[in-house]
């Protein structure tokens, strides 16, 4: 069953657990969307995911799950502006520390 809002479930950052949860979830009718720097067409096509910018990973998903580093460079990435964007009842699984927040 899809979720009410949309199928969209949005990854920041493809790690091996990322990469995992993409595999489980293979069988599914779902829009896998990805917001990641390294990600190339090729890396697209083996897992069914889309690129897109942050911003439309925030407007589209019923599921955000970040994995970005919790480097100085990725400091407040995840501010007001994008959250604001979120539709109500979004679930977010943030795996590393506030600092993006």
């Amino acid at each position: 069953m899809a979720h009410p809002l949309s199928s969209t479930i949005a990854w920041f950052k493809l790690i091996a657990i990322t990469k995992m949860t993409m595999d489980l979830l293979a069988p599914f009718n779902l829009n896998k969307v990805a917001v990641s720097r390294s990600l190339s067409e090729t890396g697209c096509a083996k897992y069914d995911v889309s690129k897109v910018t942050m911003e439309e990973a925030f407007e589209n998903a019923c599921i955000i799950s970040n994995h970005l580093h919790d480097h100085e460079d990725n400091k407040g990435v995840i501010n007001y502006d994008l959250l604001v964007k979120m539709r109500y009842g979004v679930t977010i699984f943030n795996e590393n520390n506030i600092i993006q927040i």
